[in-house]
Order: C-alpha cells, then structure tokens, then sequence
C-alpha cells in the first residue's frame, strides 16, 4: 500500500493458488486539511493498492492494483472537521453500505479486446481515519503485531504448512495439486514398468 511517499507491504502468502489470506493491519500518519497548491500534499489523498507475486530467484511481478479516493462521500473533510473516527463505506455484495468492501484490481497495461481494463484480483479491506489523539490511546500493531487490536486480527486462514505426518498433503501445497497428480501418475508408471521388467 502507497499513500503520498510512504509504501507498506503485507506479508506473503507463499503457494497461494487462488485465494490469498492476510489480516494485515496498515497505518499511515496524514496532516489534514490537504492543501491542493502544496506540492508536498500531492497524492495524499490516494491511497494505491497493488497485488504482486513474490519470486526468490527472479524480480517480484505486479499482478493489478487499484487506487481508492479518500475524498469519497468527502471522507477526509468529515474526518477533520468532527475530530472523531470516520469510515470509508461502499455498496458490499448485497447492495447495502459496508465499512467493508471487495474492491477489483487491474494492471495498467492489461486491456481486453475492447481497450478496456481487465480485471486481475480483488481486495477486501477497510479504511479508517482517526485523529492522532485518538489512535495514540487506541494504540496497535503495524500488521499482526502487538499489540493487536482495534480490532483482533486473526491469523490467516491457507497459508502453508509443513506436516510431518501427512506427507502427500504437504507435498501437494509445494508443487500444487495438478503437479502433484502428475507427479503420483508418472511414479505408478514407473513401478508398473519396473514389476513388468523384474517379473518378464
């Protein structure tokens, strides 16, 4: 997450197939109100979201980001004028307002057939804006970090794990179900040869 100069990331979560887990707590320290003919407070009304797949042996890859206006139903204005916590709120799934909303993703350079953005991901997050005083005796954690709360951040749900009885389950998170299968096809192969060759 970018907003103005400062950039956070998550952690990662590694052999993910489809459905990424963080909880990941964020936190920016803004100076309201933005003044538009201050160079320096250019962007910090944006708040840029990227995806990115992390490689070891190669650079990282950005899947899609997103970017979220916090002038929105004049968020950033409520939020200095009422000296009292605000929050963002969007349509969710059910078409009711939501401090907790899917947001989609696109790369800037991926376009369908018709030039438009193609969607690559979704988020779920939540945005807060608190006066400092406030946030200060409401003290938490970057991330999951202690203290965790306002609120509890749970520990992500499918991130790998090594499993010392359960070998097979292990073995498919490393190198993914399909690979895995592959791989149990081509031993069977091998051991019917092998019967095949010993018993010819």
């Amino acid at each position: 997450g970018k907003l103005g100069n400062v950039e956070f990331e998550t952690d990662t979560h590694w052999r993910c197939r489809k459905i990424g887990s963080f909880n990941y707590r964020w936190k920016f320290l803004m100076t309201l109100p933005l003044d538009p003919t201050n160079d320096e407070d250019y962007g910090k009304d944006i708040l840029q979201v990227s995806l990115w797949d992390r490689d070891i042996l190669k650079s990282n890859d950005m899947i899609s980001e997103t970017r979220i206006d916090l002038n929105t139903h004049k968020l950033l204005k409520k939020a200095y004028f009422r000296k009292n916590k605000v929050s963002m709120k969007k349509l969710n799934e059910k078409k009711s307002p939501s401090d907790r909303f899917w947001l989609t993703c696109f790369h800037p350079q991926v376009k369908d057939k018709k030039g438009n953005p193609k969607p690559a991901g979704r988020i779920e997050m939540t945005v807060e804006l608190l006066p400092k005083n406030m946030a200060d005796k409401m003290d938490n954690g970057h991330g999951r970090e202690a203290p965790n709360r306002f609120p509890l951040l749970p520990e992500p749900k499918g991130r790998f794990s090594f499993d010392l009885f359960h070998p097979w389950n292990t073995f498919k998170e490393l190198v993914g179900p399909d690979n895995a299968n592959k791989c149990l096809c081509w031993l069977c192969c091998i051991c019917w040869t092998v019967i095949i060759c010993y018993l010819g």
